[in-house]
């Protein structure tokens, strides 16, 4: 599946590269039959990594060549009709096998971070960077995330900690800077030197971290309080919902793991605002419905204003439920695509300057020659004229 592939590129690059011994670009098939191996049973495929043996006729592969026969023999074999929950799981997993062998190469569990935020660290890394190759040395590729958003998680950070990013812009350099960072620059950068004591913040910037990646990659869409009236006992109960674009999922409080229930979102769900009953009291909770054939389930807020922000949710988590790519990921690509459409337009008006400079340098060039040619025919007129004027004497 050229989805699922796409989506976990970024993290094989990491394990791909782990695995090199000379750092030349080039691992051998030995380690990589270890590692097909394993992405394969995710999978539920098997023996798929014999067929390395007899592909190309060398030892050692780089990772575009790993990556065709990833997607040949190993992604080819996965459905294309995968649910979004389904694909985000087998993500989940690939991510976990490629941490495994690549997490030596970056220090955790030390006074800044623990070992499981510096793995969501790479996860949220991984989801925004690009993968880009040497030109010097195509043979050796590398992940990389643009400073711009390097940027967005950095400040995230800091205004979760109170830091109060906005009044100092130590890292706005970020914003016009063209150095693209490789996984282990953004974790040193998050490291906060700059600001004293920020290891005493060690907790809170972990669970910052935490709700960071709860949001990029379990893709939550919104998040908080709402009312759902019960079908045994018709009276409005308050839960904390968690909605993704293929389900909405309730708890009885923010921190607990065990759900109450969760309502399954696909494309024949309709979401509406509830009028207010007839009687003509205000109501202490704004209700509104969420429809799919039979089904009803009511839901309500304390205010019109939070509840128009979760029928606007709602309706873009049902939009994105039939999906291939999630809400935050198809996010992360608009920006891609932006920054993208941003370079070529300046890459088009530099070269539009550059023709016009080109054209006025000849134009000068042409208007020196053509002066140069007026001076040498004036002279010559010169020339002829004292001439002239002499044989007239004589």
């Amino acid at each position: 599946m050229a989805t699922l592939l796409k989506n976990v590129t970024n993290s094989i690059c990491h394990a791909f590269n782990a695995l090199q011994q000379n750092r030349d670009g080039f691992v051998s098939k030995s380690k990589l039959k270890v590692l097909t191996a394993n992405i394969a049973t995710l999978l539920d495929l098997y023996g798929v990594e014999r067929g390395l043996d007899h592909f190309r006729s060398t030892a050692t592969l780089n990772f575009e060549h790993y990556r065709y026969y990833l997607a040949q023999e190993v992604f080819a074999g996965v459905s294309n009709e995968l649910p979004l929950a389904a694909l985000r799981n087998y993500e989940t997993k690939i991510d976990e096998v490629c941490w495994l062998v690549c997490r030596m190469n970056f220090p955790a569990n030390d006074q800044y971070y623990t070992e499981e935020a510096v793995y969501k660290l790479f996860r949220i890394f991984c989801l925004v960077a690009d993968l880009s190759n040497d030109v010097s040395e195509p043979d050796l590729y590398a992940v990389k995330i643009h400073p711009m958003e390097a940027f967005i998680i950095i400040k995230h950070l800091l205004n979760a900690l109170g830091l109060n990013y906005d009044g100092d812009g130590k890292y706005d350099y970020l914003r016009t800077s063209d150095q693209s960072l490789e996984f282990g620059e953004l974790l040193e950068m998050l490291r906060f030197k700059n600001y004293d004591k920020v290891n005493d913040y060690r907790e809170s910037i972990c669970e910052a971290i935490g709700d960071m990646y709860q949001t990029l990659i379990e893709d939550v869409i919104k998040k908080g309080y709402l009312f759902r009236r019960g079908y045994v006992l018709p009276t409005f109960r308050e839960y904390f919902f968690v909605l993704q674009p293929c389900e909405l999922s309730y708890y009885k409080h923010p921190a607990d793991r065990e759900v109450c229930g969760t309502i399954v979102l696909d494309s024949r769900f309709m979401v509406k605002p509830a009028g207010n009953p007839s009687s003509g009291k205000q109501e202490k909770v704004q209700r509104f419905t969420l429809v799919s054939g039979d089904r009803t389930y009511e839901l309500g807020t304390p205010d019109h204003k939070t509840r128009l922000q979760w029928i606007a949710a709602l309706q873009l988590a049902i939009t994105y439920s039939t999906g291939r790519e999630g809400f935050q990921r198809d996010t992360v690509n608009r920006r891609k695509q932006q920054r993208e459409a941003e370079q070529r337009r300046r890459r088009e008006e530099e070269q539009l300057r550059s023709q016009h400079l080109r054209r006025l340098e000849e134009t000068h060039v042409q208007l020196e020659r053509e002066k140069q040619a007026r001076l040498a025919a004036e002279s010559q007129a010169r020339q002829y004229e004292a001439v002239a004027r002499e044989d007239s004497r004589r």
